[in-house]
């Protein structure tokens, strides 16, 4: 397999979903030529692949590509996608996601009463990583469209890791446990605050510990709890970062914001400083002004990229929960929260900043990954903590590189003090994933012993599209009004 083989399945994978939503969801004179730019968007991309590092396929690198994707598969099967084994209870409300797209004509609407009236509400979400097995249990029934749920993520996480290795320009798979291992320091303040009994728990979330929602999850938590969002927003921002040139940053930047809409805007002050990063050298400002404008003003950013951004905010605008965004303090006080801000940041990423400083100080992307993480608590989309939890995923995994890269440097120069500290840190995160781990294998291990349900309980039809986190009203969306089908089923309730 060779790198620009990848890039182009990396493409696909990035793009299927919204054609897939393009020509499911919206009437044929939006989504015939709409198919027709992003297919040509895509045949351009193709021709115009980055040169990157090529792995030196011999029969070593084989094995070790080999073993790296069993460990993908493991990883996944125990994430819960897919309904194999035991799911965390956010698949509660992802399971019923899915099987409204699966079991509803497109787009997913369904008439509801509340509080004596009845309306119609559409299901506005960020759908896109369900699209493509949503099509498959359509097709071939909620089996194996749940099971295509599971081959679609393992790819996913497959690119993402690739990747990983172009731009360490080596197979390895040491940092692949990393990945999967790391995180920030939830054992130490959960301890603190709940004493011996949270560790002595080995299936408990640690994540839960600042008791206000704030959460910076770790990678296997965002695989085990959020896969739809984390796995389209790691290799979006893995492939932005790869970009030799500006040519496609924005049709890849918005193809995230149907898959994974709040990590979306956790892209964009990175995709402005890769955009930016090229043009800092030697010229007159006016040439590179310019220089900047032909390299960005292309077919595939404005025509892609604007109709992909377009009709995906058209169609999200309409969420009921996400018109509520404001700056939080919690309830007791601004100074209180300042406190819980300092100790969350600091034994969630602030340990690394200073543990791989030493290697990172002349790094712009350093500094911005360390605004990014600061500002993301002290802002609330919607009900609940989310905005923290999800526009953070990207500056996540490029905090990962940045210490991938650090261990290397400082193990190569022998430094010591640097490595040691880093193994510490990374081992004393190690105990959060492993609790999820832990919590996957001893829930289906127990219910399958009681002959109980293993997997998350689905919740109802009704609830789903009353919740505010998953409904529009179709009345009032643009979207629903002018560019969807109308082929909304009538199932009015009793």
């Amino acid at each position: 397999m060779r790198t620009k083989n990848m890039l182009g399945i990396a493409y696909l994978y990035v793009l299927l979903p919204f054609l897939i939503f393009l020509l499911g969801w919206c009437k044929w004179y939006v989504a015939a030529p709409g198919a027709v730019i992003l297919i040509y968007c895509f045949f351009r991309m193709i021709k115009n692949l980055p040169e990157l590092w090529e792995p030196v396929w011999n029969p070593g690198e084989r094995e070790k590509m080999v073993f790296i994707f069993l460990i993908i598969v493991f990883w996944v099967y125990f994430s819960g996608v897919g309904k194999l084994v035991f799911q965390n209870t956010d698949h509660d409300w992802r399971n019923a996601i899915f099987e409204a797209l699966v079991n509803h004509s497109w787009p997913a609407a369904k008439a509801v009463q509340v509080e004596g009236t009845v309306s119609v509400h559409a299901l506005v979400y960020y759908i896109g990583f369900w699209m493509p097995s949503a099509l498959v249990g359509k097709l071939l029934g909620m089996d194996a469209g749940y099971c295509f749920q599971a081959v679609w993520a393992a790819v996913g996480v497959f690119c993402v890791y690739y990747f990983i290795c172009v731009i360490r320009k080596e197979i390895a798979v040491w940092p692949l446990l990393i990945f999967i291992f790391i995180s920030g320091l939830d054992a130490v303040p959960a301890y603190v605050i709940g004493g011996g009994e949270n560790l002595r728990n080995i299936t408990a979330h640690l994540e839960w510990w600042p008791n206000t929602g704030l959460q910076y999850s770790a990678m296997t938590t965002q695989l085990f709890w959020v896969f739809n969002q984390a796995v389209p927003a790691w290799l979006l921002i893995l492939l932005l970062y790869l970009q030799k040139n500006n040519r496609q940053m924005v049709l890849l930047l918005s193809c995230a914001m149907l898959t994974s809409t709040i990590p979306f805007v956790g892209m964009f002050p990175f995709t402005v400083y890769f955009m930016l990063r090229r043009f800092g050298g030697k010229g007159s400002p006016g040439e590179k002004v310019r220089i900047f404008l032909e390299d960005t003003i292309t077919l595939e950013n404005v025509l892609g990229g604007g109709m992909v951004g377009i009709l995906s905010f058209l169609y999200l605008k309409g969420n009921i929960s996400g018109q509520n965004t404001r700056m939080i303090a919690e309830a007791d006080g601004p100074k209180a929260y300042l406190f819980i801000w300092i100790t969350f940041v600091l034994f969630e990423v602030g340990v690394y900043w200073i543990a791989i400083y030493k290697y990172q100080k002349k790094n712009v992307l350093f500094y911005i990954i360390c605004i990014w993480l600061c500002i993301c608590p002290w802002i609330k989309v919607g009900s609940g903590p989310d905005f923290c939890m999800r526009a953070s995923i990207p500056a996540l995994m490029l905090l990962y590189l940045l210490v991938v890269e650090t261990l290397e440097k400082s193990w190569k120069g022998k430094d010591y003090l640097v490595l040691g500290g880093l193994a510490v840190l990374l081992m004393i995160g190690s105990i959060t994933p492993i609790h999820e781990f832990n919590r996957t294998i001893a829930e289906t291990a127990n219910r399958a012993h009681d002959h109980k349900y293993i997997f998350a309980a689905t919740v109802s039809e009704e609830e789903l599209f009353t919740a505010n986190n998953f409904w529009g009203d179709m009345e009032k969306s643009f979207f629903f009004r002018y560019i969807a089908k109308q082929n909304i089923e009538k199932n009015l309730p009793e």
